[in-house]
């Protein structure tokens, strides 16, 4: 979906769009008028500021107690209302159609680029929204029952760690995030390649405790390439020919 915060400028041109698709905000974006859904996000604010508009018009306080809330098909509708309320004071100054069209127009653009300005200020960036659809998609099982029942058994850091190396993965289109996302988890670790065996042997610095084991599990689940063999080595490290740290006596393990 595209918002009317993404790739804003004061020089564009908002209008309210009339035939619109459901899913998606903003229209148009190269052109110089960018048509803009009401209905996705602006539903209730327009139906209530017609309300509000009515009650400065007629001064019935009913309008506001007996309001209900506003579907999407009626928020259209609303938008124009809002907008003809905005521009009746500006027009009020000319007598000709065209002029009042144009003042008509000026609303719909002063109140699109402040709602953009809002959003920007207060709203969710771009790289919020997808990290929010992914927690989602996560705990909906779309990564898997397992990654899902994984995720469910950490504490809520180390969900948060793996969910921004995720969102970075895909942000990216990259294979490339594994080590990150267990360097943040596990300080202590190294990754090895044996090409006799084409097996690559993960160390961990931590003992192998249940919940150190759901880590690397979802860790793995969700970043290691499904075509290579990864075997885990916890705690002790495992020798290395040619590294003395790993080549101590009573204090390396053979794999």
């Amino acid at each position: 979906m595209s918002y009317i915060w993404e790739n804003y400028t004061s020089n564009k041109v908002f209008i309210s769009g009339k035939n619109v698709c459901p899913y998606i905000e903003v229209f148009g974006e190269l052109s110089k008028i960018n048509e803009v859904n009401p209905v996705i996000r602006f539903s209730k604010l327009f139906g209530l500021l017609h309300t509000l508009f009515e009650l400065l018009h007629t001064g019935d306080i009913n309008v506001v107690t007996n309001a209900e809330s506003v579907d999407d098909a009626e928020s259209v509708d609303d938008a124009e209302s809002v907008y003809s309320v905005l521009y009746h004071y500006l027009s009020q100054l000319v007598d000709d159609a065209e002029s009042k069209d144009l003042y008509h127009c000026l609303a719909q653009n002063v109140f699109y680029h402040y709602l953009a300005q809002l959003d920007k200020c207060k709203g969710m960036n771009y790289k919020q929204h997808i990290i929010e659809k992914v927690r989602n998609e996560i705990t909906d099982g779309y990564f898997g029952d397992r990654a899902k029942i994984l995720w469910l058994n950490l504490n809520i850091d180390d969900r948060e760690t793996v969910l921004y190396v995720l969102v970075e993965r895909l942000l990216h289109d990259s294979d490339c995030y594994f080590m990150e996302a267990i360097k943040k988890l596990f300080s202590h670790s190294s990754l090895c390649y044996e090409d006799k065996t084409d097996l690559y042997y993960l160390y961990i610095g931590e003992l192998d405790s249940n919940y150190n084991k759901s880590k690397y599990e979802l860790i793995k689940s969700l970043f290691w390439p499904l075509k290579k063999n990864l075997e885990p080595v916890w705690n002790i490290h495992y020798g290395i020919i040619g590294i003395e740290d790993t080549m101590k006596v009573n204090a390396i393990q053979i794999v």
